[in-house]
């Protein structure tokens, strides 16, 4: 007697369907979990546009807001008192010369400019090939806000000081410039020791202009140079990353210059400075400001071109970007790269402090 069995296998067909249907639900996972990368990555990327745009713009707004401080000697003569105006003498191993502090505490270059560099000054020129081409440069002078008395009085010839308070001397580099103060005249001079074998003397070259008592101030001395340039790194497709740099030295440019990335993703920094004119704010480019009239700047607009440094877009990017009233397409001069890295513009305007109060 024959038996037989109440089970039977898929007909071709069936199968066929089942692997249709089967590679049908294969492809909406990819799908699916393609677009959720695409999204994390764009929602990664925006995050790190914030972060690289805001913090490019508060380093820059922070030391554009302290350009000219000097302590308590007088930022600019006073117009009720001129010959109380104060004199801030550079002083080296060479000579002593009077510094046109309030021409230099904030200086601006427009790269787009022919010849933007010919007269520049040497802490510039140090620079010059380091530059992206179409983007702005900015020099800022200043002291810091953290002072401190000398222990003793300092005679002309001293050739060193002692603080009284230990973390300004520490703050205070060999090879950096530092001013000391009586609030009626002040010198530049630069440090020639080492803070961690000095045993909390500051020594320095040359012959001050004369004594200061122990109610003198010394506060280190800023001179801050910031620029967009190339990080030697590039995306996948070839595309350049850059960044914001920073360099600081000597005024005079004798000092090798020690050259600092700060933010990866900046590729543009636009600047226009503000003047006042007869009652009225007018800002300009640098190109369009004579070299003497930046002694009367006493606002900024600064203007920030953050890019993500991965190729996150799914299309090229052909728009335009207004940075500090600037316009910076994808085309021509100062132009973005025309790729598929996400971009976001950052604006602001910054009031320096010791230009807009009269003392």
């Amino acid at each position: 007697m024959k038996h037989t069995s109440g089970q039977r296998g898929f007909t071709l067909i069936e199968l066929m369907i089942s692997m249709v249907l089967s590679m049908l639900a294969a492809l909406a996972v990819i799908a699916l979990f393609s677009s959720q990368n695409q999204t994390f990555r764009s929602t990664s990327a925006m995050s790190d546009l914030q972060e690289t745009g805001r913090i490019a713009l508060d380093i820059l707004s922070q030391d554009i807001r302290m350009a000219g401080y000097q302590g308590c000697t007088r930022h600019q003569p006073d117009p009720n008192n001129p010959n109380a105006a104060s004199q801030i003498s550079l002083v080296t191993a060479l000579s002593t010369t009077e510094y046109p502090f309030r021409d230099m505490a904030i200086r601006g270059y427009d790269t787009s400019a022919p010849g933007w560099a010919d007269n520049a000054d040497a802490d510039i020129q140090r620079i010059v090939d380091l530059v992206t081409p179409g983007t702005d440069v900015i020099a800022v002078q200043f002291a810091d806000t953290q002072e401190s008395a000398p222990t003793g009085n300092v005679a002309s010839n001293a050739g060193s000081v002692t603080l009284v308070d230990g973390d300004v001397s520490s703050r205070i580099l060999n090879g950096e410039q530092f001013i000391i103060t009586d609030c009626t005249k002040a010198n530049i001079v630069r440090r020639t020791n080492d803070p961690t074998t000095s045993g909390g003397a500051l020594t320095f070259d040359g012959t001050l202009t004369g004594s200061f008592t122990a109610d003198a101030r010394v506060l280190k001395f800023n001179n801050n140079i910031y620029f967009v340039g190339d990080t030697a790194r590039a995306l996948p497709d070839g595309a350049p990353v850059r960044a914001l740099f920073f360099t600081t030295g000597a005024v005079d440019g004798s000092d090798a210059p020690i050259v600092t990335e700060l933010m990866a993703g900046v590729e543009n920094i636009q600047l226009m400075y503000g003047r006042d004119i007869s009652g009225s704010m007018q800002f300009n480019s640098a190109a369009d400001i004579p070299a003497a009239d930046f002694s009367d700047i006493v606002s900024v607009k600064v203007g920030v071109l953050a890019s993500s440094t991965e190729l996150v877009r799914m299309n090229d990017d052909a728009a335009s970007y207004t940075l500090a009233g600037i316009t910076i397409a994808s085309t021509g001069e100062a132009a973005h790269g025309n790729d598929r890295r996400m971009r976001r513009r950052f604006n602001t305007a910054v009031n320096i402090r010791n230009r807009r109060s009269r003392l």
